[in-house]
């Protein structure tokens, strides 16, 4: 595989890690190829990181000196990290992951996307544009810790675990951490426009405050709180 063509899953396989890394996933025991093995899932194999893009395993009879049986057999196309592409066959994948490997479980998002897929409420075409999201701010500052129904009301493309791991040196979130009330994906928005949307039905009752930084240095904090 060309350095090129391999980029796309660089990017992929440098996500795992992380999401890895942080907790989002974890390695979990593999025992069941049939059942386990899934083509867009990811997996260790002998220590290297792999992408089931495509199986092309169908059910086949086949005949035992014990009883015929039903199994799933085919080549796949599997991609490791270290820039290699195989189609190696499906069941010869499953017994190398068996012998030596794990299963790299989802992140709770993809799995949330699944069942909402499954369930019919989006679908394939439906494009992903953000969450809405609520927070309480967990400021020790008396001033703000006074007031009881002060939310933090925003819209972020990104998830909102990531945009706030860093609430404590953000102005926006008052130099303090928060606690997450509520969130919301939605789909197929205008993302700029529902921003600003949000910040004109919520204008009349945004929170004037004078927030100041580690320096000591004043630091408004954006629209939305």
């Amino acid at each position: 595989m060309s350095d090129k063509e391999f980029e796309k899953y660089e990017t992929m396989f440098r996500q795992v890690h992380k999401e890895l890394k942080e907790g989002k996933r974890r390695l979990a025991e593999f025992n069941n190829t049939e059942t386990n093995l899934i083509e867009g899932k990811f997996y260790l194999v002998d220590g290297l990181l792999a992408y089931l893009e495509v199986s092309k395993a169908e059910k086949i009879l086949k005949e035992n000196t014990s009883g015929d049986r039903v199994r799933l057999e085919g080549r796949t196309v599997t991609i490791f990290e270290n820039g290699t592409k195989s189609n190696m066959l499906f069941r010869s994948l499953g017994k190398a992951i068996l012998k030596n490997g794990k299963l790299i479980t989802d992140t709770a998002e993809n799995i949330e996307d699944e069942l909402w897929k499954n369930a019919g409420i989006v679908s394939e075409e439906d494009v992903k544009s953000g969450w809405i999201y609520i927070l309480k701010s967990k400021s020790r500052n008396s001033e703000i810790s006074s007031l009881k129904d002060l939310y933090k009301i925003g819209f972020s493309t990104s998830n909102v675990s990531d945009r706030i791991k860093n609430a404590s040196k953000e102005a926006t979130y008052l130099f303090a951490d928060v606690d997450m009330v509520a969130t919301y994906k939605c789909y197929n928005l205008n993302t700029q426009n529902f921003e600003s949307l949000l910040h004109r039905f919520f204008g009349e009752c945004c929170l004037n405050v004078d927030v100041y930084n580690a320096k000591n240095k004043e630091s408004p904090p954006e629209n939305g709180l």
